[in-house]
Formats: structure tokens, sequence, C-alpha cells
């Protein structure tokens, strides 16, 4: 079984042909044709092995950052960090499920909102997740939740993610995994970043 997240833009979907376009627009119980189906393979296996994992989430890319979240956080000794742009806090994703995650994991689970447009209206109708309080600044939303305004860069990787490149009781065996999720060009700047910090070296999964 799998999930399947489509993201519908207020209004409908938009007036131009691709995915999201289609999908908003077939009615509950139609069956689509997929013509290509692809798996990624992990990196690090079994993911017990993962001790520290650094995610990296643009926008929709939480969707594929949820499944690897989910299954590393089941395994006892995981210590999991997420960075997670969004434009606006009524934009987020998942929120709901996020917050049962750090409820149920306060020691290994961290998640940083990084929001681009504090002040936008332009809002996303969650119905699983409802719609949250729009931050100024920067705060504590929750234990382990921290809510800054802008655009994940350099000093949000560093301050997010530098301590593991500087503990020293760390081996190369249970050295941190990565995974970024988000346009090429996003994903590469990310990992620029990581190897800036010496971490950019160990990806959490493989590819398709």
């Amino acid at each position: 079984s799998f999930n399947l997240t489509v993201k519908i833009y207020p209004g409908g979907p938009p007036h131009t042909r691709g995915t999201s376009a289609f999908l908003g627009s077939v009615s509950v119980g139609s069956f689509v044709a997929i013509p290509q189906v692809r798996a990624a393979r992990w990196s690090v296996w079994p993911p017990s092995q993962a001790r520290r994992v650094g995610l990296i989430a643009f926008g929709v890319g939480i969707a594929e950052v949820l499944e690897p979240l989910q299954l590393l956080l089941a395994e006892p000794a995981a210590e999991v960090r997420l960075v997670y742009a969004s434009r606006s806090s009524h934009s987020v994703l998942y929120r709901a499920r996020l917050r049962r995650l750090l409820a149920a994991y306060p020691r290994r689970f961290a998640v940083r909102h990084c929001l681009s447009r504090a002040g936008s209206s332009h809002s996303h109708d969650d119905r699983e997740d409802g719609a949250g309080e729009e931050a100024q600044g920067s705060t504590e939303d929750g234990a382990g939740e921290r809510i800054t305004i802008g655009r994940i860069s350099a000093a949000v990787v560093r301050e997010e993610f530098g301590h593991w490149a500087r503990d020293s009781t760390i081996d190369e065996q249970h050295a941190p995994h990565f995974l970024v999720v988000g346009t090429s060009r996003m994903e590469h700047t990310a990992w620029e970043w990581l190897q800036a910090l010496g971490l950019g070296r160990r990806p959490l999964l493989m590819g398709a």
C-alpha cells in the first residue's frame, strides 16, 4: 500500500496541464492509470543503523519525507531532525501528523518550520491539519517544534545540524544520514551546505 498526496491550489486546480491539475479534477471514486511506479532504495539497511538523521523538505517535498521519518522513529535509537520549508503556516502540510510524532517521540524528534511569507493570506485548506496561527519572528510552537520566518539557508542548516559535525563521539559507522527533497536546484544547494559542514557524504536514500 502507499499514500498519494496531491496539492490542490485554492480556487481549483491550476489551468495548466500537469499531474496536479489532472488529479484535482478527478471525482472521488474514479480510477486513473499510473504508467510508471518507482521505489526508493535505502542506502542504510536496516534503518536501525541510522542513529542520527537530518531531513530537509522544501514545500510538498514533505510527502516523500513522511514514510522514512515514521519508519526511523519506530526504531528505538534514531534521533531525527526535520527542517521544513513552507510559504506560510497555513500551507504547512501534515502538521497534525508531525505534532503527533513530536508528542510520541519528544526526546528523539524535532521540527523546524521555515516560513518564507509570514503575512501571506494565501491559505491552504488542510482537512487533516486545520489552519495554524501565523508566526511572527522566531518562536517555539510546542515541544520540539520551532518556527522561524525566512527561507531555509546555510545558517539554518548550520544551526540545526552543525553540532553533529562537532560531536567527536560519533564514529563513522553511526555518522548522520540525510534526506533532502525539493527541486533539483534546491536539493543541490542544500547538499552543498551540508558538504560545507562536513555532513554531506551519507544520503539516507539512494534514489529511484
